[in-house]
C-alpha cells in the first residue's frame, strides 16, 4: 500500500495531432473555422437599424418642368390616360379652355340663329343689311317695338279689368233688385189671404146674424 502512494496515477496528455484534421477542410466543420465566424449585430430593444439614404429628386429649376416619373406599362399600354408634365402643360390646358369659351360665332351663324329664332316665333326673318353697329340697332328697334306692343295689351288688360268688376258689381245691383221684387210679390200674396179671410169672416158673421133674426 505504501507503494501506491509514493507513485501517483499518470495524468494522461492530449497527443499534438489532436483533434485529427478532416479530409475535406472547405466543406467540413471545425471548433476552428466556428471561433473565426463573426456573428451579426442585431438591434437591441428600442433601437432600430439605420436606413440607406436615398437619393432625392433633383428640384426644377425656373423655366424647367418639374420632375416626371416614368411611364407605367399600364399607361403605355391600350388604356393609356395622359399625364401631366408639370405647370407648362396646366398653362397650356387653361388657356386653351379661356380661349374656347371667350370664342364668339361667326356672322353667319348669328345670322342663322337669328332666323332660327324668327322661325319659331312664327315669324318671317327681316332682311338685315350691314355691319354688326345696323344689325344691332335694327334689333334693338324690334325689341322696343314689341315691349311698346307689350305695354299696350297691359293697358287693355287693365281696362278690361275695370269692366270685368263693373259687371260684377252690376251683376250684384241686379240680384238686389230681383230680391226686392220676390219681397213685394210675397207682400202681395199675403195681403190677398188676408183680404179673402176677412171677406170670409164676415159673410159667415152676416149668415149667423140673419139667422138669429128669423
Amino acid at each position: 500500500m505504501s507503494s501506491n502512494n509514493r507513485n501517483p496515477t499518470p495524468v494522461p496528455q492530449t497527443p499534438a495531432n489532436w483533434p485529427p484534421k478532416p479530409r475535406n477542410s472547405g466543406n467540413s466543420f471545425s471548433p476552428q473555422s466556428q471561433q473565426n465566424v463573426v456573428p451579426p449585430k442585431t438591434p437591441s430593444f428600442g433601437q432600430t437599424t439605420p436606413l440607406k439614404a436615398q437619393p432625392a429628386a433633383p428640384v426644377p429649376q425656373q423655366g424647367q418642368k418639374a420632375w416626371v416619373t416614368p411611364p407605367t406599362p399600364r399607361e403605355d399600354g391600350p388604356n393609356k390616360r395622359p399625364r401631366l408634365e408639370g405647370p407648362a402643360t396646366s398653362t397650356a390646358m387653361m388657356a386653351t379652355s379661356s380661349t374656347e369659351l371667350t370664342a364668339q360665332p361667326s356672322p353667319s351663324a348669328r345670322m342663322s340663329l337669328i332666323s332660327s329664332l324668327y322661325t319659331a316665333a312664327g315669324e318671317s326673318t327681316p332682311n338685315y343689311q350691314g355691319g354688326h353697329t345696323e344689325i344691332v340697332g335694327e334689333l334693338d328697334g324690334e325689341i322696343k317695338n314689341r315691349k311698346t306692343k307689350i305695354g299696350e295689351k297691359e293697358k287693355r288688360i287693365q281696362e278690361l279689368g275695370f269692366r270685368i268688376r263693373e259687371a260684377k258689381l252690376e251683376i250684384q245691383e241686379e240680384r238686389l233688385s230681383i230680391k226686392e221684387l220676390q219681397f213685394q210679390v210675397k207682400l202681395r200674396d199675403m195681403e190677398k189671404t188676408l183680404r179673402e179671410s176677412a171677406q170670409t169672416k164676415r159673410v159667415t158673421n152676416g149668415k149667423t146674424a140673419s139667422a138669429a133674426n128669423s
